[in-house]
């Protein structure tokens, strides 16, 4: 708790120096968020757009539907047959502009989409703060362009160290390629962009997680944050009775083959967790964070999991979060 509420500080601080307009906006989204109730349904503008500008990428990636070949709900309506262009995205940009939402460009490789750079340039000729989420494959090539155009947040996924990473990635050499891009974007942890690794657990590298910290400090990388996401998985129950409450938008299990969560062993993940939070208190952040208690229901009974947080009353909170 007591981190946590140092991080919001800090949070509220750089909102107030750096985005004084945005000031009312957050205060609102925040309330809203902690009573929702007292809204009557009414939500804020929101705090972050996430567009997915292209649906082509260059990894193999054995967690993705796009990696794996496989048809699903998921890459269908990632984006149209063909990619929306770049006057139809300023057109957009025009639209939400007033507002001062950030936007985040992700899904499926941002780097891949022909008017990448165009398309940032625009978004910070308005003003408008530019997220930019990549497997960080074509990072080295633009790096140059996203310091010069002032990229303001840049989210790069490693899933572990170079072998580790390369064999999830399906592709040999995308740790250094993501490493030698990184290394370009950003020689002081002070300099922009700020930089999240994103570190998403498998079966595959559950047990490496701070030994990939390491692999990237020793290579020379300077990066903001490092998040460790707990995979927000849908099992082929949860996903068939969903599809018969809710048939016109139908969700695929996610995970399902790529990734066996059953081979993970929750107390290996336990004790990465408890030495990262000794070892990085400020460095590395944990999302969902809960309670490592719980750590097993989520892997092994992702069902019980969530029908405990409907039981005690919890209700869903993201239609109030500031990033939704």
């Amino acid at each position: 708790m007591g981190r946590r509420f140092v991080i919001y500080v800090k949070h509220i601080a750089k909102v107030v120096f750096l985005k004084p307009h945005r000031i009312i906006a957050h205060i609102k989204t925040r309330l809203m968020y902690l009573f929702p109730r007292f809204f009557s349904g009414r939500a804020a503008y929101p705090h972050t757009i996430y567009i997915g500008i292209t649906k082509r990428c260059n990894l193999r990636c054995k967690m993705c539907d796009l990696g794996r070949g496989i048809d699903s709900s998921y890459g269908r309506h990632l984006s149209p047959g063909t990619e929306l262009s770049f006057e139809h995205w300023k057109k957009f940009i025009d639209e939400v502009a007033e507002f001062h939402p950030a936007i985040e460009l992700s899904a499926a490789e941002p780097l891949l989409y022909n008017d990448f750079m165009p398309l940032v340039k625009y978004i910070k000729q308005k003003k408008l703060v530019c997220r930019l989420f990549s497997n960080g494959y074509l990072l080295e090539k633009y790096a140059s362009f996203i310091k010069d155009v002032g990229v303001d947040y840049l989210f790069v996924s490693i899933d572990g160290t170079p072998e580790i990473h390369d064999h999830i990635r399906g592709r040999q050499g995308s740790f250094d390629r993501a490493v030698n891009g990184l290394l370009k974007v950003k020689q002081s942890r002070d300099q922009k962009p700020d930089i999240d690794i994103n570190f998403t657990i498998s079966h595959y590298n559950y047990s490496q997680i701070e030994a990939t910290i390491r692999a990237l400090k020793g290579r020379g990388v300077k990066f903001n944050r490092f998040t460790v996401i707990q995979t927000l998985f849908l099992v082929k129950e949860m996903a068939q009775l969903h599809n018969r409450l809710y048939p016109d938008y139908p969700a695929n299990p996610i995970c399902e083959e790529g990734v066996d969560f059953n081979l993970i062993d929750t107390q290996v993940v336990k004790e990465q967790i408890d030495k990262l939070k000794r070892n990085y208190p400020q460095e590395v952040r944990f999302y969902p964070d809960f309670d490592l208690s719980r750590l097993d229901d989520w892997y092994k009974k992702p069902q019980t999991f969530r029908s405990e947080e409907r039981r005690v009353g919890k209700e869903c909170r993201s239609r109030w979060s500031p990033d939704h």
